[in-house]
Parts: C-alpha cells; structure tokens; sequence
C-alpha cells in the first residue's frame, strides 16, 4: 500500500510537471493492473 501511495505521488508530481491530462491514459493503462 506504502508503494502504491508513493507511485501515485510521483505520477502526480509528473503530471503537475508536464501539466498535460495524462491522467485519463494513466488510469485506463494502470487500471487493469490494480484489478
């Protein structure tokens, strides 16, 4: 859970960098792997 909760930070941060919407690819991609 630790981990997952620091990937998501890091994604965050990277989005917040880029400041591009990747969050809608990154839950479609990482979606199927939390399932």
């Amino acid at each position: 859970m630790v981990a997952f909760g620091v990937f998501v930070a890091v994604v965050a941060g990277l989005v917040a960098v880029t400041g591009r919407p990747y969050r809608r690819s990154w839950h479609e991609r990482f979606g199927e792997m939390q399932l």
